[in-house]
């Protein structure tokens, strides 16, 4: 029943080709070979690859010094996992870009703009198709490159991973088949005979960051482009294959440990470079039928701007935990706990562990890793400590709005120390006659939700997380944010870099 299930599968992938007519082996598809491993599991998958290499005349794991290599329709592959290029299946792609030039690249970019700007530019606090369509090209180059295990030199940019794993939910849907009318596959096909999956993958990223960037800067036209172009490498090889692959993609409830483990550990970057990373939360959103978890990391239509909000909604903003989503007890994340915070009006906002780990901790004065499933506290900070987020980026607005921030809200200050802000205070209460307590306290009130008495998550004025200092200089500064954001893209996209080559003059 298995070996005939798989039959079934490996039929449906095939039908793109065997429908136009490609001399497609279709006695693979019928076999009657018996394939059974000594523990008597179901080696069907093994069998039918074997039995393509022998039809295609392929040698396992040749491959010509400085070749492009190149896949025909009929030499299509079947994998043990449900891969990108199993699933998009292009006539004479090759599988390492044989050479590029500027004014190529420029026409992927332009192709992904197009597909972009012809969505709908309106977005409401529920749908706002450039920000999930966006966010989706760009979740799917990040769950590629995340995957790279630097023990066996695996991963990486190779435009494979498991289409069928749960960390991956939706991206098939997206990627393949379209949201909103547009697809990778789709723009891929165009340009499948010259460029490789692999190297197509990171560069339709690039097009959705530049073109989500160029929406921000219509309101804001003095602050920075954003350029990909000039560093681009290219020359990645698209696997066919990659079993390894399953399980290594960071686990939200895992908090800073999997952050560690992932960005640190196996992609060689700091906790400057990580956060850095992590600022393309800015685009698209998280939903419940996709990772298990539900809300945008910023409002919605910042979620189509390529931008630092995600560092202004993490320090601007409160966050208390809300558990088990969809009645899953391994499914917890942060959601905004301004007082005066309408779902209804700006949509969901929600934080991951792996988000808020960064800016926060479970101690005072020493990190300790913060969970939403088990810290029942309310994570802020005050408007001294990041007054360019304030003024700059959330307009004035800080955990609920303008009428907020008073004169004696932006004057409470952190101090450089415990010691120093305790002086700082006291100069404070005799510069205003009002308690800094009490309004420490009203600050608190408006940030968790009225409760003046919240426990917190740790050090308010000093947050301990192990890239609070690159959160706050991000959430103050895009330009900074952008700079160590390309260098750190730059890296895990070119991981694999010994034979990649910069775009032909």
């Amino acid at each position: 029943m298995a070996r005939s299930m798989y039959l079934l599968a490996v039929g449906s992938l095939l039908a793109p080709f065997l429908a136009a007519g490609e001399p497609i082996r279709a006695e693979l598809l019928n076999s009657d070979d018996a394939c059974l491993k000594s523990d008597g599991e179901d080696c069907s998958a093994e069998l039918l690859q074997g039995q393509m290499r022998k039809h295609m005349g392929q040698d396992a794991g040749k491959e010509s010094e400085g070749e492009s290599l190149v896949g025909s329709a009929e030499e299509a592959f079947v994998p043990k996992i449900q891969t990108p290029y199993s699933v998009m299946p292009c006539k004479d792609s090759v599988l390492t870009t044989p050479k590029m030039s500027g004014d190529l690249y420029d026409k992927v970019i332009r192709t992904v703009m197009q597909a972009l700007e012809g969505l709908p530019d309106t977005c409401t606090p529920t749908n706002c198709p450039q920000a999930d369509v966006s966010g989706c090209i760009v979740r799917m180059a990040g769950h590629d490159f995340m995957d790279y295990r630097p023990d066996v030199g695996l991963g990486g940019s190779d435009a494979c991973l498991d289409l069928k794993e749960p960390d991956n939910n939706g991206l098939a849907r997206c990627v393949v088949n379209g949201d909103f009318g547009v697809s990778v596959y789709d723009m891929y096909k165009e340009f499948c005979d010259k460029i490789s999956l692999a190297d197509f993958i990171v560069m339709a990223a690039e097009g959705a960051m530049t073109f989500t960037r160029r929406i921000y800067l219509k309101e804001f036209p003095s602050r920075k482009e954003i350029s990909f172009k000039d560093k681009f490498l290219y020359g990645r090889t698209t696997a066919i294959e990659c079993d390894f692959s399953t399980h290594v993609l960071p686990n939200p409830e895992k908090s800073c440990s999997d952050v560690e483990r992932v960005f640190l550990d196996n992609l060689g970057l700091t906790w400057t470079g990580a956060a850095a990373l992590m600022g393309v939360h800015t685009l698209g959103r998280a939903k419940i039928e996709n990772s298990g978890y539900d809300g945008w990391w910023s409002d919605a239509e910042n979620s189509r701007r390529f931008n630092n909000d995600y560092f202004v909604s993490l320090v601007t903003k409160g966050w208390m935990p809300e558990r088990k989503l969809g009645g899953n007890k391994d499914k917890n994340q942060w959601i905004n706990s301004n007082f005066n915070y309408d779902e209804e009006v700006h949509g969901k906002q929600m934080m991951l562990d792996t988000d808020l780990c960064l800016l926060y901790s479970n101690s005072r004065n020493k990190y300790e890793e913060i969970r939403a499933a088990d810290h029942s506290c309310c994570a802020w900070t005050i408007p001294s400590a990041v007054p360019k987020a304030v003024e700059l980026y959330a307009k004035g607005e800080f955990c609920g709005g303008s009428e907020n921030v008073t004169e004696f809200w932006g004057a409470l200050a952190t101090g450089k120390d415990d010691a120093d802000r305790i002086a700082k205070w006291k100069q404070f209460e005799a510069k205003t006659g009002e308690k800094a307590m009490t309004v420490f306290t009203d600050i608190r009130e408006a940030c968790c939700r009225g409760n003046r008495a919240a426990p917190d998550c740790g050090g308010v004025t000093h947050p301990t997380g192990p890239a609070a200092h690159a959160v706050f200089e991000f959430a103050d500064d895009d330009g900074l944010w952008q700079k160590e954001f390309l260098n750190a893209w730059r890296l895990v996209t070119n991981i694999k870099g010994k034979k990649l080559k910069p775009l032909d003059q």
